[in-house]
């Protein structure tokens, strides 16, 4: 070897080790950026907002009871959310009603604490009832239970050889049938056997609005139809019929009446 090749190499390792050197501080002043962005990004992210609310409760307010959408108002102005954990089934209490929460009222928690609330459900499908063989007012009430509704005024009625009268011998929907509450159910009320003799009843002195049944029992129709100013009586009040009570009369046929109604005043 010559004495060139000694100082060569020498001179070949400085270098290097001059940009080992470099490259360690341009690597180490990366990690040094990357770790002071990370932590910039933390402190803005998850601490600043910690440190922010330290200190900061809200007393959680009794939703029980309450409209769901005016709870969710309530919470979201005291910084709180409302969670549906799911709903329950309750006929007591309209449907979005909260019946239970968790945290329970008057529980302290942060801002941003999630509440649980079980929210109120009605069943609006039920199945009719039977009530073939009860009273009309039985009836009734038994419909009503169920949720379903009778109008006195669209009972219908027929003469029956085999139920005794006053009782539902027919029902409009069937037994069993599913309906959505509050559907009218139309019930079909026995007459009793139908009469041998047919005569006309005694209508005077009864409402107008009173004598369908009569008529009907009777197997007779209402015919014409006249008012009369009458104050002495109230009005709607049957005054005289023709024919007139006790005449012998055949299936089908008409009575007609005078009924009484509000003079008019004078001017």
């Amino acid at each position: 070897m010559t004495e060139a090749e000694p100082e060569k190499a020498l001179t070949d390792n400085g270098k290097n080790k001059s940009w080992q050197n470099r490259l360690e501080l341009i690597s180490g002043l990366l990690v040094a950026t990357i770790t002071v962005i990370w932590l910039m990004f933390f402190i803005d992210r998850a601490l600043m907002p910690l440190i922010a609310l330290a200190g900061v409760e809200r007393t959680v307010p009794n939703l029980r009871y309450m409209d769901v959408n005016e709870a969710d108002s309530l919470c979201e102005a005291l910084g709180v959310e409302i969670v549906h954990s799911r709903y329950r089934v309750d006929d007591k209490q309209p449907s979005g009603t909260i019946l239970d929460q968790f945290p329970v009222a008057g529980s302290i928690v942060k801002p941003g604490r999630r509440i649980e609330v079980i929210v109120s459900e009605q069943d609006l499908s039920v199945n009719c009832p039977n009530v073939v063989g009860m009273s009309p007012r039985e009836a009734s009430l038994k419909a009503a239970s169920f949720g379903l509704k009778v109008d006195e005024a669209n009972i219908r009625y027929c003469h029956s050889s085999n139920s005794p009268e006053g009782v539902v011998v027919a029902q409009n929907p069937k037994v069993d049938e599913e309906l959505v509450k509050g559907t009218e159910l139309i019930l079909t009320v026995s007459l009793g056997k139908i009469p041998d003799r047919i005569i006309a009843p005694d209508l005077k002195g009864r409402n107008i609005n009173d004598i369908r049944l009569v008529l009907t029992k009777s197997r007779l129709r209402l015919g014409k139809v006249t008012h009369f100013p009458d104050s002495s009586v109230p009005q709607g009040t049957i005054l005289s019929q023709d024919p007139p009570a006790g005449t012998a009369m055949e299936a089908g046929d008409l009575i007609s009446i005078r009924s009484a109604v509000k003079p008019r005043s004078s001017p």
